[in-house]
């Protein structure tokens, strides 16, 4: 049985569309007061939307523990590695044969910021480096989304242990072991452990994500009774909390105005974090929210959002090296946005779906072997069980 919302398909996929605005956004910076602090904002956001992704496959991913319905450790991480790896390493072959057939250098008349992701050229270590995921990885080399893949991948790994935790906590210990695994990972900022080869790619930085896998965990656990909650609120009460929503998850950034690093990125996210879960809880209280996110257009979005996240950069790379010049940016633009739509459906037909499902078959055929071997140890005469 399916563990999937369409609701928080759609907004994983809108999410996504948000990284794609602000990856052109890195490219133009137009009009920074507008965007730094007017609701449009929320648009080009991309940061937060990637804190939004963490709660989500937090809250996914503990579904089947929290129905029981989890399999064995191995048929999971086999299951989860065709899910997250076997289509960003399709992506990232077509990432290193696009930057080493069509980029050209400095692209001339822009921020400046697009033109180091495509000169490592054949490098063999660098791919390599990429093709583990989990090291610490210069993302500034072919797709910089691979940053948050690495923290997925390797949150992902201990993913069955965070759940022991969060099943036997209460919340309230649950969050404590939040601001205590953010605490330690701070202490990287403070004494510069360990250096960072990219984009927050230490491994003190996973210890800090690991905190929103278990925030989406709990709302997971607890969904009944905050969806309960949530749905008997006025409207006014639900106008005010969804204002200060926005306000969390959109403008938590002004504190760095107040507060040094690295207290004010952690209080950053934390603040995303709390807009991000009354989003969340509203898309599944809301029937008039809930009708939204399922309209068949959003619905699409979400589903081939993974692919979109993958290869939205490399597209608008690659338009751009072409293209400007050629072309107004606007124009670029617009061809950005059909193209990495069109390449996320072929992708999610081609390369998502049969690694899915093939993560599936993996998974079921480990589980049954598992349950092979039980029953027949279990039907062993007690007096050869050792032979």
């Amino acid at each position: 049985m399916s563990n999937r919302i369409e609701q928080l398909d759609s907004i994983r996929g809108l999410a996504s569309l948000t990284v794609l605005w602000h990856h052109m956004w890195m490219i133009t910076p137009v009009l920074p007061i507008v965007f730094s602090y007017s609701p449009l904002r929320l648009a080009v956001y991309g940061h937060a939307a990637v804190i939004l992704f963490f709660i989500l496959s937090g809250f996914v991913l503990a579904l089947p523990f929290l129905s029981h319905k989890q399999g064995p450790y191995l048929g999971y991480l086999v299951k989860r590695i065709c899910r997250i790896y076997l289509p960003y390493v399709v992506s990232l072959f077509v990432a290193i044969v696009l930057a080493n057939g069509i980029a050209k250098g400095d692209t001339g008349g822009l921020s400046g910021w697009i033109d180091r992701f495509w000169n490592y050229g054949w490098d063999g270590r660098i791919i390599m480096e990429h093709m583990a995921l989990v090291a610490n990885i210069h993302t500034d080399a072919y797709n910089t989304v691979v940053w948050s893949l690495i923290h997925e991948m390797r949150i992902s790994i201990i993913f069955p242990l965070i759940m022991l935790l969060v099943i036997r906590l209460s919340w309230q210990r649950s969050l404590l072991v939040c601001v205590l695994l953010s605490s330690v990972a701070s202490l990287n900022g403070i004494f510069e452990i360990e250096r960072s080869n990219g984009y927050m790619t230490t491994y003190f930085d996973t210890l800090h994500f690991v905190s929103f896998f278990i925030i989406g965990a709990l709302l997971a656990k607890h969904r009944a009774v905050l969806t309960e909650s949530y749905a008997k609120l006025g409207l006014a009460a639900k106008t005010a909390l969804s204002l200060a929503a926005v306000a969390a998850y959109g403008y938590s950034k002004m504190v760095e105005y107040i507060l040094p690093e690295p207290y004010a990125g952690v209080l950053t996210e934390y603040g995303i974090a709390t807009g991000a879960c009354v989003l969340i809880i509203a898309a599944l209280s809301s029937v008039r929210l809930a009708k939204l996110l399922q309209k068949r257009p959003v619905i699409l979005v979400g589903k081939i959002s993974y692919s979109l996240y993958l290869y939205h950069f490399i597209i608008l790379v690659a338009l751009v090296h072409l293209l400007n010049g050629v072309l107004p940016i606007p124009v670029i633009y617009a061809f950005v946005l059909i193209l990495s739509i069109a390449a996320a459906a072929l992708s999610y037909r081609f390369v998502e779906m049969p690694s899915a499902k093939l993560g599936r078959r993996l998974e079921q055929r480990l589980g049954q072997g598992l349950k092979l071997k039980t029953a027949q140890y279990k039907s062993t005469p007690p007096d050869s069980a050792g032979l």
